[in-house]
């Protein structure tokens, strides 16, 4: 991943921009299409990660569930023949654990967003709650951080 290439990396540490690396080319500005290429002709490691992660997000553009499965089998199988990388061998693992979760999406349209986001919610606020003593004071505060609430301009007039 990319901060194991990042400890590898000899002399002076390089800071390798995560949010380039998660964007899809066609979001990034004519700025950060050219960092992207710079920085996969500098380090092929990571460049190979890339590719396969684009794989992975271009699978969900498949038009049906036999299409995508065809391409997340190709996947696993071009990731478990990738020749001594135990990172790569780990995430085809973990793609054919999740093989039928994956597929899912084709027969439902849904993914797991709305979960992750509470996940994030509450791992925030359990990062920021450090130091409460009353749990009822903490499952409170983590209520009222997944209650969705807009908050209204008042006007006075």
């Amino acid at each position: 991943d990319r901060q194991t290439i990042q400890r590898e990396i000899k002399g002076e540490p390089v800071p390798i921009p995560k949010k380039l690396l998660a964007k899809s080319v066609e979001k990034l500005s004519a700025k950060g299409k050219k960092q992207l290429k710079e920085l996969l002709g500098r380090y092929p490691r990571i460049a190979l990660y890339w590719r396969y992660k684009e794989r992975v997000r271009l699978l969900y553009d498949a038009d049906n569930r036999s299409q995508a499965e065809q391409m997340l089998d190709t996947i696993i199988a071009d990731l478990k023949a990738e020749p001594g990388d135990p990172e790569l061998h780990k995430w085809a693992r973990t793609l054919t654990k999740w093989h039928n979760n994956i597929l899912l999406y084709f027969d439902t349209g849904m993914t797991t967003a709305i979960a992750e986001g509470y996940n994030n919610v509450v791992k925030m606020h359990k990062r920021i709650s450090f130091g409460f003593r009353n749990v009822d004071t903490y499952i409170k505060k983590i209520m009222l951080g997944l209650v969705p609430c807009r908050f209204y301009t008042l006007h006075t007039f």
